[in-house]
């Protein structure tokens, strides 16, 4: 038990973590004290001979008690007088405590004169002077970075150097800078964004609209199966034309007119057994005559062909077999 004690008063006394800056008690605090007072006030200490005083450089002076102090501080620095315990310290001539922390406690002693630093700013090596984290320079001030942002380091010069949370964008809104979310149904990947067109849609959703801030339903048809599509790079299921509004930047994926078309990609054509003449998505398709056949794709009625031992109706119940050489129902 003994030395567990002994180990943390080495550890708690000793050890510069737990130092903590103060001038100590004043000179003319102690003065004038009775011994009962004298003996009960920190960093002060009641003399021998009939007095209170103030406490010396390298000591603590609690309950009474003048002890030397023997734990080591950090550079230029040096215990108070008037120390209530000897982890308290104060900065040597000609140097100044600072707060490199940044948490509003002097925690080093530099010889920077801080009337010269600004709020939220900490000295360099040199004495010359650097925002803190989350904020930046702007003149002879450091500003604070916008809501939900910051910086990644110390220095920043810009209020570009501000970086958004993941799923906002850095943009200005009457001049002033913000952290925007971006649209619904889209993300970022990282942190930092400067640009809507770092906002990516998810899946089954597209990016377009008229100022391309929209996250909008993929249509019917439509393939959108990946985050990150847009009105232009979103394509339609096979035998489904893209057609792109370039006003409103949104697309539709069509399908032909007449039912017995097939979309091919670029253009409708007529299924087999079937003619008519390509007219983009409206073209227009006629079964071929009763005992013919054609291919797919069949512009005209010539392509409809009729089979050897196909009799042949005509409209007034007239049957006739097809000769041996016929190809169509002209022959």
């Amino acid at each position: 038990m003994k030395f567990i004690f002994s180990f943390l008063f080495i550890f708690i006394f000793l050890s510069p973590a737990f130092a903590t800056y103060s001038t100590g008690t004043q000179e003319s605090v102690c003065a004038n004290m009775e011994s009962s007072i004298c003996q009960s006030t920190n960093g002060c200490f009641w003399q021998p001979d009939g007095w209170c005083e103030q406490c010396e450089i390298g000591f603590e002076c609690y309950n009474g008690q003048k002890i030397q102090c023997t734990n080591t501080l950090g550079a230029n620095q040096q215990h108070p007088a008037g120390a209530a315990s000897c982890s308290d310290w104060e900065c040597v001539d000609d140097y100044f405590p600072v707060d490199t922390n940044g948490d509003g406690t002097p925690d080093e002693c530099s010889a920077c004169d801080p009337t010269t630093l600004p709020q939220n700013a900490q000295f360099t090596d040199s004495c010359t002077w650097r925002c803190n984290t989350g904020f930046y320079k702007n003149g002879n001030a450091c500003n604070s970075c916008p809501s939900n942002s910051t910086t990644t380091a110390p220095g920043a010069t810009n209020v570009s150097q501000c970086q958004c949370e993941q799923n906002k964008y850095l943009t200005q809104n009457n001049g002033e800078y913000i952290c925007k979310s971006c649209p619904q149904h889209s993300f970022t990947y990282n942190s930092g964004s400067t640009s809507i067109t770092d906002c990516q849609c998810e899946a089954q959703y597209y990016m377009g609209g008229a100022n391309d801030n929209q996250c909008i339903s993929c249509p019917e048809h439509g393939n959108c199966a990946y985050a990150g599509r847009t009105y232009l790079t979103a394509t339609c299921a096979n035998n489904y034309q893209k057609n792109i509004d370039t006003t409103n930047h949104t697309f539709s994926c069509d399908d032909c007119s007449d039912s017995n078309a097939t979309f091919d990609g670029t253009i409708c054509k007529c299924n087999a057994n079937y003619y008519g003449e390509p007219n983009g998505l409206n073209t227009t398709c006629t079964a071929c005559p009763a005992g013919t056949t054609g291919a797919a794709g069949a512009t005209a009625k010539s392509a409809c062909h009729m089979t050897q031992n196909t009799k042949f109706c005509d409209a007034n119940g007239k049957c006739m077999k097809l000769l041996q050489n016929a190809t169509n129902i002209n022959q």
